[in-house]
């Protein structure tokens, strides 16, 4: 399908000045949603700022915004009017279940994106070893071990369950969570458990390099060239082609009643119905860093440099 018989998406609104990141999270556009980059975390009431926290240290993840209003990010949580409390935790749970060498400095270990469970009583860790340098003359160390993808506890203290060692998934995983329950797309796609980290379902097979969860419990997976709207039990309830795709790895969004798809490759985004029909196409100023649909159903953006902002869009004639 050309661009000629497509519609854009309608710019409703562009957020600009202080409060914008690379992360969504929360209810977008409610009472409190807020935004997360490297070192800060933006919290939002509507579409107005209402503050900037400070999180020295943060990591790659969504901000996870609890039933009364408790922000969680990373390793810090920031509830109403105080500033980020730092959890600390056990710096062994990183390295928990594992054998050999690197088994035995856990100080090298980092925490690279989490992903929080709403209520704040897990979080999924990507943890990746640190390697030191190595000096001349010195006995080289063992080759260093593979990223984990791991479920820990609420405080940090304890390991619930090893999800993947760099075997089953291929490059960085992507990480969704939905409700109890957590999507990981990679080479092995599946849903787990987001409290004991048990398999609940395979998810269909595909490069998968972006994965979505809708309020309504399905869950949208985007990859090399195609789509898969499934449910929470792995059923396939829509799958179709990609047009052409732009550099870097693609980002999807579902809407809450689970009839709207949205995929951005690059500054490309496009808004696909459940059944795989070609709604709407806008280019946008720069690459989308991430994107979700608000409750309402408007579809926000947030693109890179060299044109930061957060564009809020809505279908033509809706």
């Amino acid at each position: 399908m050309s661009d000629a018989v497509v519609a854009p998406l309608a710019l409703v609104e562009r957020l600009e000045g202080d409060g914008w990141g690379r992360a969504l999270g929360g209810p977008l556009g409610g009472k409190r949603w807020a935004m997360a980059e490297t070192g800060l975390l933006h919290l939002w009431s509507g579409r107005s700022p209402e503050r900037s926290v400070p999180v020295p240290g943060y990591v790659d993840g969504a901000p996870s915004v609890d039933a009364d209003g408790t922000v969680r990010v990373g390793r810090f949580v920031v509830a109403d009017g105080s500033p980020a409390e730092y959890l600390q935790g056990e710096p062994e749970v990183l390295v928990g279940q594992l054998d050999g060498e690197a088994a035995g400095f856990p100080e090298r270990f980092a925490a690279r994106r989490v992903e929080w469970l709403a209520d704040g009583s897990a979080a999924v860790v990507r943890a990746t070893y640190r390697k030191p340098r190595e000096r001349a003359g010195t006995v080289p160390e063992p080759p260093a071990p593979r990223d984990r993808l791991l479920l820990v506890d609420g405080c940090w203290e304890r390991l619930l369950a090893v999800l993947d060692e760099g075997g089953e998934l291929t490059g960085p995983p992507d990480v969704a969570v939905g409700g109890g329950l957590v999507a990981i797309a990679g080479g092995a796609a599946r849903v787990v458990d987001g409290r004991s980290g048990q398999a609940v379902a395979a998810l269909p097979t595909g490069v998968w390099g972006a994965v979505a969860w809708g309020a309504g419990g399905q869950l949208v997976l985007a990859g090399d060239g195609e789509v898969v709207l499934c449910g929470a039990d792995g059923s396939v309830l829509g799958r179709w082609a990609l047009g052409a795709s732009g550099p870097g790895r693609p980002r999807t969004a579902l809407d809450a009643n689970g009839t709207m798809v949205a995929v951005a490759s690059g500054s490309t985004v496009d808004l696909w119905s459940a059944d795989g029909a070609l709604l709407a196409r806008t280019r946008v100023a720069a690459d989308v860093e991430n994107l979700g649909f608000s409750e309402s159903g408007d579809l926000y953006i947030v693109t890179g440099s060299p044109s930061r902002a957060v564009e809020i869009y809505s279908r033509a004639g809706s």
